[in-house]
């Protein structure tokens, strides 16, 4: 009875204050209502449910109604849902009705609570507002009682409370309002929000007015679609798809803005610029109003439409239409209009931006509307015009081709181009472009739409030149601070925009790019279980296929690649257990290849084929000179493979480029060309299955950041191919690709379709319409400002710029991008040195730590300033010239900011040479040995460089042999250099270093018939033989000495140049150092005989007769010719071809004509 007793307790309460002079009426009316329980209760016996007959007066939902008079309405009102029946309706509003005539403050708003109450609890039910509805004279009644509450007059407590009833009414799903009520409840709340004198009031009623307008438009969102055979063209059942299967628009379907004219710029401009609003509605009115070449009539057609949806329509025509109400004082109706308007169109569910009716109305109305707004001189009003055409931009666009098209001039170009235009109406323009410039889609759409549109303004191309050429006004030193303020907002607020718009295109192409990498990683891990056990039953003859049935092929390439002690052993032994005998190469590796999918990583690679080309050569003896050439063929051939046969690697590698590999890090030493023709053949017409698709989805891939198995191969095919192929195959394959893109765009708009792009190429040519611009906005306004904020946007941008253009393979503009940040570190002018040079420097160390790779054939600039870094700090001569002629603070400041750059940063860019690519790493070096070579030229000599050469070469001496070698190449050429410096500390530094480089890569075994030690020690030879240095010549000698002594147990083709190092030593003028070398040659040959028999046993002898026949010391010569009789005797006693010592007796009769007199006593 609680539950259900606020009527009558609120009728209680105002009867209490009722006269009966001056409401007799109301009086009367309340008391029939009280009274009417006493009369109902003679009939209760007639009227009580019997046992059985289902009633429940406790159900909600369907609650038994009294007849006629019959039963306690305080009782049926304690159920919620309970729904009031004919003379009930009039009982209990009667005595409300009455009493809002009164203007009674106190019987006014206990009739308010009630009536809030019986429409919140759905106790009355009806359609005000729809002809034929339930109770609507009553309800549209007491609904315009309710408004005509409110007054001048009204407090604010009765003002919500009017409020709550009407929020309530709205948002009720039984008493439905709708029509002309509807309408005035949102004037009421217009009113109140526009003229209540207390703020909270006014807040209030405008948030009860947004949730009234949300409330509309959620129910016209859900509200079910009539089917109606009057229906219009543009049916409802065509609007609720948003897309069709092929990704078409509701454009596509509607064929909306057919043959669509795009009224120009500059015409667009000047109707603005001469307040012609007329003219500007006529060019709008020819988009709008136009379809298939017929002039249209758009609007709410009331007779195809569902209550729902004509509700929040006419709604929304309304506030559309009061939105254009500009009054001379008070524009507040129109601003206030315009504020729900955008939250209406912002709160609209994504699903129902493409609905028809909701867009018909939008260009029916609203538009119109917002062309008055943004040619309005209110700030405020032109605030909101771009906050609405932010939204319509970001959300709408795919329905508003040709209106987007009139707009973007109208409110953006218009702004951004015009010196005069208000500077509050300008940021607002820019704050607008700050937000849509952080949507990847929106900008790759519009430039789709409108610049690949021949009848369509270049609208992309030309935002971004407007907003480059307000971010390059130069300041004007007499303005005013005013003035200067804004000048500096607006420059600040344009750099953001178009830092926004780099950005947003770089998320744009990882999230387009990402997919492509994925398409590998769709199977699921069952699957590649089972495609492995049935794939590895056709290898059951093969020692690796019995354990394959168990742990798969792809777990056995991956065991077999580790560098661990016992994995290399099984490899070396599963490898020495397959015969090559008379295959071809390339028949080998697919035989090889058979019992185990090769690995990903290429540090696995490397090994595995490193076995194999030992294993071949020895199977095949005299096909290759030396195992290198076999391991070189070995890895190329995968690379082949990798490059023929995977989709993701373009441009291809062709028969020369293959040939030309081969040939790259041995010119002189390389596979026959028949041999390298026959191979690329077969493998580009069968691919050899390193790892199939299962596979390469199994545990081991997943392990693994996406991309990085494949990159590493792909890495070093770049460094293995010549640069020119990428630059000049690449680029007409990426033209076409784009031109065959645009085409389609053209068809597509010819059509006057609204294109969603999709294809990842299309950030080029955005990129290439407005990179450089951009390039010229970021680095004037590091030449101009020495604002911080300023600065660090700039800087965002030069970093944003160098990773898209990286990441598009535009070289000449990424190197544009980093030449001109490293310009701006100003280190090669210490003087002009200021703050924001520090901040640049920055950024590039930040670039050189998080994306090294984009840097490629820039290291050597980036090198130069890490140089240049060292210099300044570390040379107090040099600091000093640093801001010269400024004021000590800041002059200090720089400095400590520099030191602080110099270290941690400046080490990062070292120590991270690790993580480059295969292809990178050699261009570092090479870069890096340029600057060292650049230092040494200096007086005094610098050793910055070098040094750091000789810590990263420890850093990356673990990379495969193919890389490593060229790495060496470079390395070697600039440690001759260095180790033949006129500065012999320079010099003795160089050869150390060396020294400590071949103790360090002697630690690696090395397999039968390879050459690489020998080209570590290469150096050493070169140094042996052209130096004058006395002291350098000795040194080099220690260090092999040194060198034998630690690593002698793993030296193999090192003997080589150890000999050869030696031979050099046997012809020095000082007999120290021929002794020194002799007492080590003397021992090797003693204790290690077995070593140097095989392929270096040729260079032992030469080294011998050189001893022997060394003018300097003829002790030595006796000794050297004993030694040769005892490499005679020891090859004998291992029983060594007589071929073998044959070619030893024909060496030592050389000797014989040189000492004749020694010799005929040793034959003796």
């Amino acid at each position: 009875m609680a539950a259900g007793g606020f009527v009558s307790r609120a009728f209680e309460s105002m009867l209490k204050e009722c006269s009966s002079k001056k409401n007799p009426d109301l009086q009367k009316a309340i008391q029939t209502y009280l009274d009417s329980p006493k009369q109902r209760n003679q009939h209760s016996s007639s009227t009580e449910p019997k046992p059985g007959d289902g009633s429940s007066t406790g159900d909600t939902q369907h609650v038994s109604k009294p007849t006629g008079l019959s039963g306690t309405i305080t009782t049926a009102l304690a159920n919620a849902g309970y729904t009031l029946e004919g003379a009930e309706v009039e009982l209990v509003l009667n005595p409300l009705r009455l009493a809002f005539e009164t203007k009674n403050l106190k019987i006014l708003e206990p009739a308010l609570d009630c009536l809030h109450k019986l429409i919140a609890y759905d106790h009355l039910e009806g359609d005000p507002g729809l002809d034929g509805g339930k109770n609507v004279p009553l309800f549209t009644d007491i609904l315009n009682m309710v408004c005509n509450c409110v007054d001048n007059s009204s407090t604010d407590s009765t003002i919500l409370q009017v409020l709550k009833v009407l929020l309530t009414a709205v948002a009720s799903t039984k008493f439905r309002v709708h029509g002309e009520p509807l309408l005035g409840i949102i004037r009421v709340c217009y009113n109140i929000t526009l003229h209540s004198k207390s703020p909270i009031t006014q807040a209030t009623s405008k948030a009860m007015l947004t949730q009234m307008i949300s409330i509309l438009f959620r129910r016209m969102e859900t509200d079910v679609v009539p089917t109606s055979s009057g229906s219009s063209d543009h049916t409802e059942a065509a609007s609720s798809s948003d897309q069709n299967d092929n990704g078409t628009t509701l454009g596509d379907a509607l064929n909306w803005v057919k043959d669509t004219t795009f009224a120009s710029i500059e015409e667009l401009q000047k109707l603005a610029g001469g307040a012609d609003l007329k003219g500007l509605e006529a060019a709008l009115d020819n988009v709008v109003h136009v379809e298939n070449g017929k002039k249209i009539t758009r609007g709410i057609d009331l007779e195809n439409m569902s209550l729902g949806k004509r509700d929040a329509l006419l709604v929304f025509r309304t506030l559309c239409k009061m939105s254009k109400k500009e009054e001379t004082d008070d524009t507040k109706t129109q601003i206030l209009s315009l504020e729900l308007l955008q939250g209406l169109l912002e709160g609209v569910s994504h699903s129902f931006t493409k609905n028809f009716h909701l867009i018909d109305s939008v260009k029916a109305y609203l538009l119109s509307a917002l062309l008055q707004a943004s040619v309005s001189q209110s700030a405020v009003i032109f605030q909101y015009a771009t906050g609405i055409f932010s939204v319509l931009l970001l959300r709408y666009r795919e329905s508003l081709k040709g209106e987007i098209g009139v707009f973007i001039p109208l409110i953006i170009l218009r702004s951004l181009d015009g010196s005069d235009f208000p500077v509050n109406q300008k940021m607002s323009v820019l704050r607008m472009l700050e937000k849509i410039g952080k949507d990847p889609q929106m900008l790759v759409d519009v430039y789709v739409n409108y610049d690949c549109d021949h009848e369509a303004p270049n609208l992309f191309q030309r935002m971004v030149t407007a907003l480059s050429k307000i971010a390059q006004v130069p300041q004007n030193a007499d303005s005013n601070p005013v003035a200067a303020n804004q000048t500096t907002s607006i420059k600040s607020s344009s750099l953001q925009c178009l830092v926004n718009i780099l950005k947003s295109l770089i998320d744009w192409e990882k999230s387009k790019r990402q997919p492509e990498r994925n398409r590998r990683g769709d199977r699921a891990p069952e699957e590649d279980l089972a495609r492995e056990s049935v794939e590895t039953k056709g290898h059951e003859s093969t020692m690796a296929a019995a354990i394959s049935e168990v742990v798969g092929q792809a777990m056995i390439g991956d065991y077999l690649g580790q560098q661990e002690e016992f994995p290399l052993a099984v490899m070396h032994a599963y490898v020495d257990s397959v015969t090559f005998s008379g295959m071809k190469f390339d028949t080998a590796i697919r035989e090889f290849l058979k019992g185990f999918y090769l690995p990903g990583e290429a540090q696995k690679i490397d090994r595995i084929m490193e076995k194999f080309a030992e294993r071949y050569c020895a199977d095949n003896p005299g096909l290759f000179k030396n195992a290198d050439i076999a391991y070189v063929l070995a890895y190329a051939v995968i690379m082949l493979n990798t490059d023929a046969h995977d989709p993701m690697v373009w441009p291809k590698m062709s028969k020369s480029d293959f040939i030309r590999m081969n040939n790259t890090y041995n010119p002189e030493e390389h596979a026959p060309i028949k041999l390298l023709e026959e191979i690329y053949d077969s493998i580009v017409k069968e691919e050899i299955k390193m790892r199939d698709e299962a596979a390469g989805t199994g545990k081991d891939s997943k392990q693994k950041p996406e991309g990085e198995e494949r990159g590493h191969l792909v890495s070093i095919l770049k460094l293995s191919l010549p640069k020119t192929k990428s630059s000049s195959d690449a680029k007409p394959q990426s033209e076409a690709i784009i031109k065959q893109t645009q085409a389609i765009i053209q068809n597509r708009a010819k059509r006057g379709i609204f294109y969603t792009a999709q294809e990842i190429e299309l950030v080029r040519p955005m990129v290439e319409a407005v990179g450089w611009s951009l390039l010229a906005t970021f680095s004037v306004t590091m030449e101009q400002s020495e604002d911080k904020p300023m600065v660090v946007l700039s800087m965002e941008g030069f970093s944003a710029g160098i990773h898209l253009t990286y990441a598009l393979g535009m070289d000449t503009m990424r190197f544009a991008f980093v030449t001109s940040l490293i310009r701006f570190t100003f280190l090669h002018s210490p003087k002009e040195m200021r703050i924001k040079n520090v901040e640049a420097l920055r950024t590039l160390f930040d670039l050189c730590d998080v994306e090294p790779d984009c840097l490629q054939d820039t290291w050597n600039a980036v090198l130069e300033c890490v140089s240049r870094l060292e210099h300044i700090t570390t040379t107090p001569a040099v600091a000093a010239t640093v801001m010269h002629g400024l004021n000590q603070i800041s002059k200090e400041a720089v400095l400590q900011a520099l030191k602080e750059q110099a270290g941690k940063p400046a080490e990062q860019v070292f120590v991270n040479s690790e993580k480059l690519p295969s292809n990178s790493i050699v261009e570092f070096f090479t870069a890096l040995c340029g600057v060292s070579a650049e230092e040494l030229k200096q007086s005094p000599a610098r050793i910055f460089s070098l040094q750091r050469a000789v810590e990263i070469s420890y850093y990356n001496i673990a990379r495969i042999r193919m890389v490593w070698a060229r790495i060496w190449t470079v390395l070697a050429n600039h440690f001759i250099s260095a180790g033949s410096h006129a500065d012999e500390k320079v010099a003795v530094y160089a050869i150390d270093s060396l020294r400590q480089l071949g103790m360090k890569y002697l630690e690696h075994a090395e397999l039968t018939s390879f050459t690489f030690q020998n080209d570590i020690l290469k150096p050493f030879v070169v140094l042996m033989r052209n130096s004058r240095s006395e002291t350098i010549r000795s040194l080099i000698v220690d260090c092999i000495v040194q060198l034998i002594k630690s690593k002698v147990a793993s030296i193999k083709s090192g003997w080589q140049s150890v000999f050869m190092i030696f031979t050099a030593a046997a012809d020095d003028d000082l007999e120290s150092i021929i002794e020194k070398a002799f007492e080590n040659v003397e021992q090797i040959l003693l204790e290690r005989f077995d070593q140097v028999v095989g392929d270096c046993f040729m260079d032992c002898i030469n080294c011998l007769i050189r001893f022997a026949n060394n003018k300097t010391s003829h002790h030595i010569s006796l000794k050297a010719v004993a030694l040769l009789r005892i490499c005679e005797n020891r090859l004998a006693e291992v029983f060594v071809i007589w071929s073998t010592l044959a070619i030893f007796r024909q060496i030592l009769q050389k000797v014989i004509g040189f000492r004749s007199g020694l010799s005929l006593c040793l034959l003796s």
